[in-house]
Formats: structure tokens, sequence, C-alpha cells
């Protein structure tokens, strides 16, 4: 009994809570895989500044669409590491992803790569509306979700997911702001 606008309308809002749901359902499952403890990595030697320099040309159009400049600056690119690459691209993926979808129109989100020595320092920071400091304690917790994140469709997984991937390669991540404008996240990986 619904015109056919009320149903594309009502199928478009099933359609994208389903894709919620999967994505949810996902990240699950992805979470409870790393937490298993016979979890193993698949570790092999790459350039990490080859990895970065691939999510961000991933991320390339996304960032134009959105009107927000992506910079990667890596000076060092031969520095190898040991790492699983897979997880390891998700962790970027994730980082920037979420610096993407919290940065405005006319903003950057620079990914950074230096090396320290014997480990490659990673900073992903963006120019965005920045975290409350009160935040800044319960952003790789699970389910949490901020104000800025509150509306938006994630499911607060993301970042545990990308905190528990570091912690399986022997890293920690920290996340820095002054609750105003921009946000860093940092870690770092050893050299091969």
């Amino acid at each position: 009994q619904l015109d056919a606008a009320q149903r594309a309308e009502y199928l478009g809002s099933a359609l994208r809570q389903s894709e919620r749901l999967g994505t949810l359902i996902d990240e699950l499952f992805e979470l409870a895989k790393l937490d298993f403890k016979g979890t193993t990595l698949q570790c092999e030697r790459f350039v990490l500044a080859e990895l970065a320099a691939d999510v961000v040309q991933k991320f390339a159009l996304e960032a134009q669409s959105r009107g927000v400049t992506l910079q990667l600056d890596s000076p060092d690119r031969h520095a190898f590491v040991a790492a699983d690459l897979g997880l390891l691209e998700r962790v970027f993926e994730n980082l920037v992803g979420n610096a993407l979808r919290h940065t405005p129109a006319g903003g950057v989100v620079g990914v950074q790569l230096e090396r320290r020595g014997d480990t490659i320092d990673v900073t992903v920071a963006d120019t965005g509306r920045g975290i409350p400091p009160g935040e800044l304690p319960f952003l790789f917790d699970r389910y949490w979700r901020g104000r800025a994140s509150a509306a938006g469709d994630g499911a607060g997984l993301g970042l545990a997911i990308t905190r528990r991937i570091l912690e399986l390669h022997g890293s920690t991540i920290r996340a820095e702001s002054d609750g105003a404008s921009g946000s860093r996240f940092r870690f770092a990986l050893p050299l091969a």
C-alpha cells in the first residue's frame, strides 16, 4: 500500500541497516579471532613505506571527494619490518579511514613514517575537530563510541581491533588531541 518513493525509502533504510549489521558481525569475528590464544601472525619482511603508500592510494578518491588533502611523508623508503602484512594493512586502513571521516573539507590527513634508531615511528594525524580529552582513555575500548562518532555507522570496534593487532606485534598505540584541532595516533614497529 506504499507508493514507489516510500517503498524505495524503506528498502534503502533496511539495506543500510543490513550492511551495518554485516560490518558489525565481521568485526566481531575479526576481534574474536585476534583474541584467540592460538593466533599466529603470518610475518614476512616488507617495506612499511610501500604498504603505507598503497593504503594512502586506496583512500585517495575518497579524500578527494570529501575535499580533504591526504599526504604521506616517508623519507626512508628502504626500511623493512617483519610483520603480518594483511593485519598491518588493516591498522592503516582503520586509522586513515577514521581520520578522513572526522576531517572536514579543506582539512588534511597525514601519514608519517620516521626511522628512529631501530624502529619506525608511525603517526596518522588529521586537522579535524579533535577528541575531547575526557574521551582519550576510552578510545581503544571495545564498543566505545565517543560523541563525535555516536552518529556514525561504526560499531566501536575498529580502534579495538587496531590496538589488538599492534599488541600481537609487540607494539602499543596512543592517541593525542587537544580536543579542538586535530588528532594524532602513534605507534612504532621494530626494523627487520
